[in-house]
């Protein structure tokens, strides 16, 4: 009967330990994976970033020295409706 009672009782403590070890094991791999993709993710934003930011500069440099809302190639269809109607 001792017997018994050592594996009836021993039994459950091992199983519940190797399900245990198991799934934590697992959770090392998940995080493994979960820390390559963040520091794959981290450089493809710092990419994008810089990219939209050459982007919003080149274009802002493309602005510079005009006034702002003021149409250059509105004021030479003026003048040329004008020299056409006198």
């Amino acid at each position: 009967m001792p017997i018994v009672f050592a594996i009836g009782t021993g039994l459950p403590v091992v199983i519940i330990s190797w399900i245990l070890a198991y799934s934590f094991a697992s959770v090392g791999t998940f995080y493994n994976k979960i820390q390559v993709f963040e520091v794959w993710f981290r450089r493809i934003t710092a990419v994008i970033f810089i990219l939209v930011g050459i982007y919003v500069g080149i274009e802002y440099m493309s602005h510079f020295g005009h006034e702002h809302g003021h149409n250059h190639d509105h004021d030479h269809e003026i003048e040329h409706v004008e020299k056409t109607v006198n």
